[in-house]
Formats: C-alpha cells, structure tokens, sequence
C-alpha cells in the first residue's frame, strides 16, 4: 500500500540498516543459503533482468510522477530511510548497489577477498 500525503514523513536516518532480526536473518540464513543454490553468473544475471523490467516499468511515467516522491509502508528487507523516495530514486539507488553487488559477486567467485562494502546513505 501506498501513502501519498503531502506531509514529509519522519523516518530513520539514512544508514540506520534493517532492523537487527532482519539483519541477522539476511546475512546468516538468506544469502548463505541463496549462495548454496544460486552461482555467481546467475545471480548477475537476475540483477540485470530485475534492472530491465524497472526501467520497462518506468518508461511510461510522465517526469511528474518519476520525480514524485511516494511514501510506502515498511516491508521486511527494506531500511525505513528507503521508504520514501521517487521512481527516480529507485532506479538510481538500484545502478548504483547493483554495480557494487555485481562487482563483489564476481571477486567472490573468484575466491577474492571483498573490497568494497556496498553502501547508499
């Protein structure tokens, strides 16, 4: 559901992360299990498929509605911060940790250490 009151919202300061349940779930059950059945080519593969079908949402979106910003309820994964931001927005913020996501991916495979933490604040 959506709330599109005019009102800025009062939300958690950009990098206050998920809430330590969701945290601990997401990095100690989630991903070690999606790493267990899902490889490295595939999950870049479904980082750029998932970017495409954004950008096919998007295109028929007057400027006014990609730029307005829409505040929605919290669901589990997404940080509070994030909750109020613009179809623009998004599909920056999803580039700019996709490009990261890919790049640590992909040293990972490899049996590199990670150098870069993926972070949008």
């Amino acid at each position: 559901m959506t709330n599109t009151h005019s009102a800025v919202p009062i939300l958690e300061a950009p990098g206050n992360g998920l809430p330590p349940a969701e945290a601990f779930i997401s990095r100690h059950l989630l991903f070690p299990t999606l790493t267990t059945f899902l490889s490295a080519e595939k999950a870049i593969q479904l980082l750029i498929s998932n970017g495409k079908e954004s950008l096919n949402l998007a295109k028929p979106l007057a400027e006014e509605k990609l730029t307005q910003k829409i505040l929605i309820n919290r669901f589990r994964g997404i940080e509070d911060s994030s909750r109020h931001w613009s179809v623009l927005m998004t599909i920056s913020h999803l580039l700019i940790t996709g490009e990261g996501v890919a790049s640590n991916t992909e040293q990972l495979a490899r049996g590199e250490k990670v150098d870069r933490v993926v972070r949008i604040e």
